[in-house]
């Protein structure tokens, strides 16, 4: 007994070693990073001033841009999606470009949700009150709501928004779009699902951004409808509304002009219709496909005139109500 129990005493601290060769390996590795950091300090690029080097990163926006992509090659396997983070790579070069890219907000306004709502997350975090583009394409009910929350969040500081979702999800979307829009320039909202009929098309609330939208141009409705009395239809330079189901034809998608529908929502009386037109006197493009309204009251057209002398483009189709 004692013969073991000296052994026992005898045998190293192996946990205790472990623990101190970690803490002398960290602190080499900190030494190393330190050394490196030192290293490219002495490049040329390095000499560049922060702000010209942000401004180099940002010509990567466009060129390399950040996307979930399935790999070719797995394609048949159906494997999980590869994560292209694009120009975001240049923050892990070194800590110097890093901190650089992190600290210029500009880089960080084009808010993607196509990376996952954590990366989006971090964008707005990083763009902090930069004026923002958000693109967003609202998949699972149960994580869209939580992503349109966000975007509300920050409507305020929002130049221009794109969502697009399936019909069953975006009406209750739409629904949490309630703060104002003050910088808002360009809408855009979309269903997303091919081959739906006429049913399909979502009514948005009249009252989105709770019609606080002074600097909205443009806007763009893929089977999406706001009624003609909401007062985002004002001072718009540019409207495109197609109602349309899509359908596919040799290969192509097309838009498909729908059979006429009794839904006062969606082919209102021709008096909004008209009344909406008189508020966007500076309209230059106009697009209105399944949309038009009703034209059963012919003197309606008595006495109504409205102006749009900056018109260049006007697109207007489907059938009316007889």
């Amino acid at each position: 007994m004692d013969r073991m129990r000296n052994n026992a005493l005898a045998r190293p601290n192996i946990l205790g070693d472990r623990d101190q060769l970690g803490q002398q390996l960290a602190l080499l590795s900190a030494s190393m990073d330190a050394v490196k950091a030192r290293i490219n300090a002495l490049a040329p690029i390095s000499r560049l001033p922060h702000e010209l080097l942000a401004a180099v990163f940002s010509l990567l926006l466009d060129d390399e841009r950040t996307y979930w992509s399935a790999v070719p090659s797995d394609l048949s396997k159906r494997r999980p999606r590869a994560l292209r983070l694009g120009w975001i790579r240049v923050t892990h070069v070194c800590r110097a470009w890093r901190h650089v890219a992190l600290d210029f907000r500009a880089l960080w306004r084009d808010i993607t949700f196509s990376l996952g709502s954590r990366w989006a997350q971090c964008m707005f975090g990083r763009a902090k009150n930069a004026p923002l583009s958000i693109l967003a394409h609202l998949g699972s009910p149960l994580y869209a709501l939580e992503d349109v929350l966000r975007i509300d969040a920050h409507l305020a500081h929002t130049h221009s928004l794109t969502l697009s979702a399936s019909n069953t999800c975006l009406p209750s979307c739409l629904q949490r779009l309630v703060s104002p829009a003050p910088f808002l320039h360009t809408l855009s909202l979309t269903v997303d699902h091919f081959g739906l009929g006429p049913e399909a098309v979502v009514i948005a609330p009249a009252d989105l951004f709770s019609g606080s939208t002074p600097n909205l141009r443009c806007v763009s409705l893929r089977n999406v409808f706001i009624p003609w009395t909401s007062s985002l239809f004002s001072n718009l330079s540019s409207l495109s509304i197609m109602l349309a189901v899509l359908s596919k034809a040799d290969g192509a998608y097309f838009w498909d002009p729908p059979e006429p529908v009794d839904d006062d929502n969606r082919t209102p009386d021709l008096a909004p219709f008209l009344e909406a037109l008189d508020r966007m006197s500076g309209l230059e493009s106009l697009t209105i496909q399944g949309a038009l309204p009703h034209f059963e009251d012919t003197m309606a057209f008595t006495g109504e005139q409205f102006n749009l002398p900056r018109l260049k483009s006007l697109d207007l189709g489907g059938q009316s109500k007889t």
